[in-house]
Order: C-alpha cells, then sequence, then structure tokens
C-alpha cells in the first residue's frame, strides 16, 4: 500500500517555536540552536508588485527552501512530529485511522 502526503507548503509553514524546540530536543549546543534560528528568523523579502518591489517584510514562519540547511531541519522537525503523533497513539490521546482489519494507516 502506498499513501501520498501533499507537503508542497509545508517549508512555508513550518512554525519557529517548533523548529527551535526540535533543535533543542535532538540534543544541539544552545549557541549552534541560536544560530540557526538566527538565520531562519533575520532574513528580509519583498514582493513584486505590478513591477515594483514592495516594502521589505521579515516572514512570521516558514524556512527558506533554497538554503541547504533547510532540507536537514524539515527532516528533523518531520521526525519529532512523527515520533510526538505515534506517542499519542501510544497513550491513546490520538486513535490511528484503520483500514481494514487490524490494520493502521
Amino acid at each position: 500500500m502506498a499513501i501520498k502526503v501533499d507537503l508542497e507548503k509545508a517549508f512555508d509553514r513550518l512554525r519557529w517555536n517548533f523548529v527551535e524546540d526540535t533543535l533543542q530536543d535532538v540534543g544541539l549546543p544552545t549557541a549552534m540552536s541560536r544560530l540557526i534560528m538566527n538565520c531562519i528568523r533575520t532574513p528580509t523579502m519583498q514582493v513584486l508588485w505590478n513591477g515594483k518591489p514592495s516594502v521589505s517584510f521579515t516572514p512570521q514562519r516558514g524556512i527558506r527552501q533554497d538554503d541547504p540547511l533547510s532540507a536537514y531541519i524539515f527532516v528533523l522537525c518531520m521526525e519529532c512530529l512523527s515520533q510526538t503523533i505515534q506517542v499519542a497513539i501510544n497513550e491513546g490521546e490520538w486513535n490511528p485511522l484503520r483500514w481494514g482489519v487490524g490494520e493502521f494507516l
């Protein structure tokens, strides 16, 4: 059986506090975690509107897709999310979707 999960916008939707918590959970030194979070939080962006750049703004969530480190951060966050969901299932806080007899989805 195969399941397709659409993660197209997932990079844009990662909340920074979740990223920071994940970096701490995997045991990164505080200085390294701060450096990574500084790189995530400081970029500014502009949008072309009718051919003219808008005023600069700072995004409030998400990670840049063109940064080589972003893929690793994303994988760490997805692994943390997966483990959190598994713990919730094991503790009976979540009920997994059942597909057929005795199979979990």
